[in-house]
């Protein structure tokens, strides 16, 4: 129970459970250029020598981790690094790709030059895909106006850069899908169709190759994330984030067999009971667009979120209400519930809820004392309803009310606050013990 609560805490700290967007600093619209290191200068004189000339202006990938003018990493079977460096010499419209290496010497010089394919350098990865012994070199090149991006997949040996692969699509990600110690990349796009699909790119033999597109729901607008992992049933699975309004997600499930993919949530057009189950698995997922599929306990099982609102509350009253999060696993088919949390994101807590307690105790706001009151659900929000726990969160500088006969017992203390806990009934069916709440209790 503890790592569920931990890793749940982790992720609502960091806002994981919230939407985020990267936007990229652009460094070439600095009024100043960075000022190269050391390092960076002695590159920058190999560049020179090589292009003879120094009127270049050089140029930065737009995204992901690896944004420097000079991107040192090891790309062939030496011990020493490679410097990939991209520049537009001036009255040029072309960006170019220089590749810099190591002479006898240790002196740095230009080894390979060549024109990219594309108006700018969206991304740059490495990855083991073709090969164990050194990285391949993966670009990601945007036009400017389009969304898809051209990816190529190169490898660099003797002081040449050749090209693997050639492909196309929005989102990139990188993981070893059987494995073996390889790198696969996937692909998330549009196929040719116009609908959403995915595309594995894998080493076969001495090729890289990818696979047919397989597509995904149609319903999907937009991806926001991709997660490897395991299905409750022991099989290996892809899980697709997809945005399906600008405020709604849901998530498209494809298991594996092999390098085989078959999209378990996305039915095709007709009307047999198979896809329509198919459908109404994906509509089990839909959930607003800041949850994400992860494996919050560390069991290796991808935990898909939904929220649904606590008993008792009206989706008319948005401004008051209060919802649970139900985390499902997938199983022979079937969304299976796991566990269910409640988040009281303002006093900054998060409650991992007993199994008997779903759907049978709603949260009750007791606003004048900054407390939440867990209570046995009859219809309504009846004052007078069974409360089996108080939460209550309070500094030295509230007021106390002397006249309480409840007894708390503190949970955590976070800067002025405390927050404390009290169980005013233990006989109930539903109730609990101190070191239960205790167990499942987690600031945020």
């Amino acid at each position: 129970m503890k790592p569920v609560l931990a890793l749940l805490g982790v992720c609502l700290l960091t806002g994981l459970l919230s939407s985020c967007s990267m936007v990229p600093a652009n460094t070439e619209d600095l009024l100043e250029p960075p000022k190269l290191s050391p390092d960076q200068a002695t590159l920058a004189e190999a560049l020179e020598r090589g292009l003879g000339t120094d009127d270049f202006t050089l140029k930065y990938p737009i995204s992901g981790e690896n944004r420097s003018a000079y991107i040192l990493c090891n790309l062939d079977d030496e011990s020493s690094n490679e410097a990939v460096v991209f520049y537009q010499l001036t009255g040029t419209d072309t960006i170019r790709m220089n590749i810099l290496d190591q002479n006898d010497q240790g002196e740095w010089e230009s080894v390979y030059d060549m024109a990219g394919a594309g108006d700018d350098i969206y991304t740059v990865d490495l990855a083991t895909i073709s090969t164990l012994d050194r990285n391949d070199l993966i670009i990601s090149w945007k036009d400017r106006g389009r969304t898809e991006l051209d990816i190529e997949i190169y490898s660099y040996e003797k002081g040449t850069l050749s090209n693997l692969f050639s492909g196309a699509g929005d989102r990139l990600y990188f993981m070893d899908i059987n494995e073996d110690g390889y790198s696969e990349m996937v692909l998330l796009g549009w196929a040719s169709s116009r609908d959403p699909s995915i595309q594995i790119v894998r080493r076969a033999g001495s090729r890289v190759i990818a696979r047919d597109e397989t597509i995904l729901s149609s319903r999907a607008i937009d991806f926001t994330g991709l997660t490897l992992g395991k299905t409750l049933d022991g099989d290996t699975a892809i899980y697709v984030d997809e945005l399906i309004s600008s405020s709604s997600a849901a998530t498209d499930i494809v298991v594996l067999d092999g390098f085989n993919m078959e999209v378990v949530t996305a039915a095709e057009t007709g009307d047999d009971e198979e896809e329509e189950a198919a459908d109404s698995l994906y509509d089990q997922t839909v959930r607003p667009a800041e949850l994400t599929c992860q494996d919050y306990n560390g069991d290796g099982i991808i935990d898909i979120p939904i929220s649904t609102l606590m008993p008792g509350y009206s989706s008319s009253d948005e401004d008051e209400n209060i919802y649970r999060i139900d985390y499902q696993n997938l199983h022979d088919g079937e969304l299976l519930p796991a566990y269910s949390v409640v988040s009281n994101r303002e006093m900054g807590y998060i409650f991992l809820m007993p199994d008997s307690w779903v759907d049978n105790v709603t949260v009750r706001r007791v606003t004048e004392t900054n407390e939440w009151q867990f209570v046995v659900y009859n219809g309504d929000l009846n004052p007078s309803g069974t409360v089996l726990l108080t939460i209550k969160v309070s500094s030295h500088q509230d007021y106390q009310d002397k006249f309480s006969t409840d007894v708390y017992f503190t949970l955590a203390t976070k800067g002025i606050f405390e927050y404390t806990a009290s169980i005013p009934t233990t006989d109930h069916e539903l109730s609990i013990t101190e070191s239960e709440v205790r167990s499942r209790f987690l600031l945020s």
